[in-house]
């Protein structure tokens, strides 16, 4: 697939403790329809596609925003809370997003933060995404108690399991569930633009 070459601003935000990479798109210039709900999604170094998803997003009318945090950081930051991340968040959250977005866990790494955040800021909706790469990352808020939540949007967990994970369970009855399938180059890319379009995001 061909995609649209949208500007994509790209700076890093260093609070005191935490070097975030941000990559904002708008929609491209192209679209007769401008999407009015915002896509921020959060990541580690290692979600290598989030550009690619961006482009798509833009594509497609969507302004959008990452928030990349170094995989390495995490892993050797054992001293620094699960708040510390979730303020950063917050901070681009508000310089980048006008309305409440759609959040988007890009991999398990993430998907603490996105609990903090849907915990205490409005949201349109939130995706939590595993990656094939998971398997070999690190737990890094093990020692972080998570927040749970009341569920008053769409949530959509793709996985490669077929059953949710156990911190998810208090959710099962509120989260649309895909099993990813493999055979297909963006496979979870494919899933969550059904779910959005589902979802009418």
């Amino acid at each position: 697939m061909h995609y649209l070459r949208p500007r994509l601003l790209r700076l890093v935000f260093t609070s005191k403790r935490t070097k975030v990479t941000v990559t904002h798109a708008d929609a491209h210039s192209s679209c007769k329809r401008k999407q009015p709900t915002p896509i921020f999604l959060i990541g580690t170094s290692l979600s290598h596609e989030a550009t690619e998803w961006q482009r798509r997003f833009s594509e497609l009318g969507y302004q959008s925003t990452t928030a990349l945090y170094s995989s390495e950081e995490l892993e050797s930051s054992k001293k620094d809370s699960l708040n510390t991340y979730y303020q950063d968040l917050v901070t681009i959250a508000r310089d980048r997003c006008f309305f409440p977005p759609l959040l988007v866990g890009f991999d398990k790494g993430s998907w603490g933060l996105c609990r903090k955040f849907v915990a205490n800021q409005p949201v349109s909706a939130l995706a939590m995404i595993e990656q094939l790469h998971d398997r070999d990352q690190p737990n890094f808020w093990a020692n972080e108690a998570l927040s749970e939540f009341e569920p008053h949007f769409p949530i959509l967990v793709i996985s490669q399991q077929t059953t949710l994970p156990p911190s998810l369970t208090f959710l099962q009855d509120e989260i649309d569930h895909v099993v990813a399938q493999n055979d297909t180059k963006q496979p979870t890319l494919s899933a969550l633009l059904a779910w959005i379009d589902e979802m009418n995001i």
